[in-house]
């Protein structure tokens, strides 16, 4: 797609990337992100190894579709909300971290003087931290043969339904927290460069 350099261009403006951020960067297809989260998503996704550019929008499109505002104009994915998820109407931000959540991982990423999560750049951010966090502990935790299987797999189910959770299961827990996993994963090539998607 023509556009697709062009808005790579336009994410990175600003961004302090290193060599290995760039690599991360080439891997990712931005065509399908919104041109002005381009630059938060890869940046969200050099926070760690574990969580890439294509990681993050893919979360972003399962818990939100894009779209931000409250929680009650958006819709219902799963019949028991994730302990992240808002109140119906709590405001609600782009990647569907409540006040609360944000409130430990956010910043005001976006420089304009409010770190809140309704701010595309703050919550985009807040996400990356939030997983990378989550990462560490599932590492911890694989280290300690609290918990067996794929780091990332852990890492979303944690998201989803806390890392006390997926340590109690020993891995990712049944049920709606192994659906959001599969969700997430279906949607990671759609943000993959070569995946034709």
């Amino acid at each position: 797609m023509c556009l697709l350099p062009l808005v790579m261009m336009v994410g990175l403006s600003g961004s302090r990337l290193t060599d290995g951020d760039g690599q991360r960067q080439q891997a990712f297809d931005s065509s399908r992100v919104p041109p002005a989260h381009v630059k938060w998503v890869i940046r969200a996704g050099s926070v760690c190894d574990i969580v890439t550019p294509s990681v993050v929008a893919a979360q972003i499109d399962a818990e939100t579709g894009w779209l931000a505002g409250t929680a009650e104009g958006l819709p219902d994915t799963s019949p028991t909300p994730s302990p992240t998820a808002p109140t119906p109407s709590e405001p609600r931000a782009l990647v569907g971290l409540s006040t609360s959540a944000f409130k430990e991982w956010g910043s005001d990423d976006d420089g304009n003087g409010t770190a809140t999560p309704l701010d595309p750049g703050d919550a985009i951010m807040a996400l990356g931290r939030f997983d990378c966090a989550l990462a560490e502990g599932v590492q911890r935790l694989k280290e300690s043969r609290a918990v067996s299987g794929d780091t990332l797999e852990l890492t979303l189910a944690a998201y989803h339904s806390g890392l006390d959770t997926v340590e109690r299961s020993r891995g990712v827990p049944e049920g709606e927290a192994r659906d959001y996993v599969r969700r997430v994963q279906k949607l990671i090539p759609r943000y993959e460069t070569g995946s034709g998607r």
